[in-house]
C-alpha cells in the first residue's frame, strides 16, 4: 500500500469534474449492484443499526453487495461502543471510538468523508427539492 493521501475511488472524479486533471483509471473493479443482506452472524443492536441504515446507504449507492461486510463490522462496532458506554468503561469505549472511525471513513459515514462526496444530480437531487440527506 502506497503511503499519502487515499486515492478517491474514479466515478467521484468524474461526477467532480476531475479537479486535479490526473488521469483517471477508468479500468478499476466495480462493484456488483445487488442491496446487500445483513449477514447472520450480525447480532442485535448491530443488527438494529444495520437495518436503521442500509436501505438509505444503499439508495445513495454509499454502500453495496460488495461492501456489506465492511458495514456489518461498523455496525458490530457501534453495538460494541454502545454496550461499552452502558458498562462505563472508558478505556473499551476510546478503543472501540478509533475503530469507529476508521470504518465510518472508509464508508463515508463521518462529516469529513462526505464532504469529498458528491452526487450525480448535484445536492439538490430529490424530486421535492430538497437536499440529499445520508440519514433521516
Amino acid at each position: 500500500m502506497k503511503p499519502g493521501t487515499k486515492q478517491k475511488p474514479h466515478n467521484l472524479n468524474i461526477i467532480n469534474g476531475n479537479p486535479g486533471k490526473r488521469n483517471i483509471n477508468i479500468d478499476t473493479p466495480e462493484p456488483r449492484g445487488d442491496k446487500p443482506s445483513c449477514p447472520s452472524w450480525v447480532q442485535g443492536y448491530a443488527r438494529d443499526i444495520w437495518k436503521r441504515l442500509i436501505d438509505d446507504l444503499y439508495r445513495m449507492k454509499v454502500v453495496t453487495y460488495d461492501d456489506r461486510d465492511i458495514f456489518a463490522v461498523y455496525c458490530t462496532l457501534m453495538s460494541a461502543y454502545r454496550d461499552a458506554v452502558v458498562a462505563k468503561d472508558t478505556k473499551e469505549m476510546r478503543l472501540i471510538a478509533a475503530q469507529v472511525r476508521i470504518c465510518a471513513a472508509e464508508l463515508g459515514l463521518t462529516p469529513s468523508a462526505r464532504a469529498g462526496l458528491r452526487f450525480a444530480g448535484g445536492a439538490e437531487g430529490g424530486e421535492d427539492g430538497k437536499k440529499k440527506r445520508l440519514f433521516g
